[in-house]
């Protein structure tokens, strides 16, 4: 590899990471540095590094499809087919109408829900991934439908029952449905349960369409394949919608029945140019199929959750925390402790990322194949920092 290669490729390499570390190589839940020092990430925000940086089998899977596609150049619809029936056997039952896009699965779906005059979309906090989105305008957040008024406590967020019936009633002549992602980066929390459990019974009972975002928590990262089944909803459509890795992007959607008839007239695109990050996705899909991602991400974020738990009752007012399987904040007392947190865990051979939504939070998001015993070297850094405080 020419220099001018490499250094752009340790340039893609580097830029999520806020200049901690210029880093050279990925090696499975590893990252190297170009000093030659190795870090453990905790800042994946691509689905490719959720499974392994390089990850041997995931990547002997795609060699192997890449030099079969050079050879006789596989059909998108052809690869578009198997991928359904890979996402067929993880998603919920219900929605099996699945629509993979090259570009864009939200908007088709918004357009479709929005007739008869109802053209907004409620959701707990507007989702920054699809902001570029034509239908931005359209998103409204219940504190908008309260005209400003905060509806809820930030451990609740929801209204009491029937200040939320009243708003639901007072918009329902508008609202085309309503976006619900578990993971609020706004709020550095993953929702509970009990969060949901009165916005999803009012929704079935107004008959307000429901989509389900899982871009941030799907594929076992807070125990099931996708959330919807972990908060118990019924959602019309569940999305997704990520970065693979530099320049790709993989976005589907599971669709009920009923909606899936809607975007009839609207058929996905999927050309030549997506090709590579469908046979990414393609092998993803088939690793998970073989692993017990199920089980192991379950059993790791107990172990992980139970010492954090234990750190933040013995660290007095130090740190707060939020989160629940693989995704976790760590909200700390101002900006200038959190940076020192971020420095002290890059130095520890740890990559944190700050929260850009919220000024004071950490955001913690372990690759997939994370070990238990990495996972206990975290701990361990974490309970010197505070200490030392």
């Amino acid at each position: 590899m020419s220099n001018a290669k490499a250094l752009q490729k340790n340039e893609a390499l580097t830029r999520s990471f806020d200049h901690l570390a210029d880093l050279a190589q990925g090696r499975r839940q590893t990252l190297i540095a170009t000093d030659e020092k190795t870090y453990i990430s905790f800042y994946t925000d691509t689905l490719l590094s959720s499974f392994g940086y390089n990850n041997p089998e995931i990547n002997r899977d795609i060699n192997a499809f890449i030099k079969d596609h050079q050879r006789t150049p596989v059909n998108p619809a052809i690869l578009t087919t198997e991928l359904q029936e890979q996402l067929t056997k993880l998603l919920p039952k219900r929605l099996h109408h699945i629509r993979i896009d090259g570009a864009d699965v939200l908007s088709p779906i918004l357009k479709a829900l929005t007739v008869n005059g109802h053209f907004r979309f409620l959701c707990l906090e507007k989702p920054p991934a699809f902001m570029g989105s034509p239908y931005a305008d359209a998103l409204v957040t219940l504190e908008e439908l309260s005209e400003g008024a905060s509806p809820a406590a930030p451990d609740t967020l929801l209204p009491e029952a029937s200040a939320l019936r009243q708003i639901l009633k007072k918009h329902r002549g508008i609202l085309a449905g309503c976006i619900v992602n578990p993971v609020l980066l706004g709020r550095g929390m993953v929702a509970r349960e009990k969060n949901l459990d009165l916005l999803l019974s009012q929704l079935k009972k107004a008959k307000i369409p429901l989509i389900w975002d899982d871009s941030q928590a799907a594929f076992f990262r807070l125990g099931p394949a996708f959330t919807s089944e972990l908060y118990g909803a019924e959602p019309d459509a569940l999305i997704y919608s990520h970065r693979i890795t530099e320049g790709r992007s993989v976005h589907f959607a599971a669709l009920s029945k009923k909606l899936s008839k809607r975007l009839e007239e609207a058929p996905a695109a999927v050309g030549a140019s997506d090709i590579p990050g469908l046979i990414i996705l393609r092998s993803l899909l088939k690793h998970i199929g073989q692993n017990h991602y199920d089980r192991s991400t379950r059993d790791l974020g107990t172990r992980i959750q139970g010492k954090l738990r234990a750190l933040e009752a013995n660290c007095g007012q130090k740190f707060s925390m939020a989160g629940r399987g693989l995704t976790w904040f760590i909200d700390l007392p101002s900006t200038e402790d959190r940076r020192a947190f971020i420095a002290a865990m890059a130095e520890a051979g740890y990559l944190l990322k700050a929260l850009p939504t919220k000024a004071d939070a950490v955001f913690i998001y372990p690759p997939l194949c994370l070990s238990e015993a990495n996972a206990d070297m975290l701990i361990e850094a974490m309970k010197r920092f505070f200490e030392d405080q």
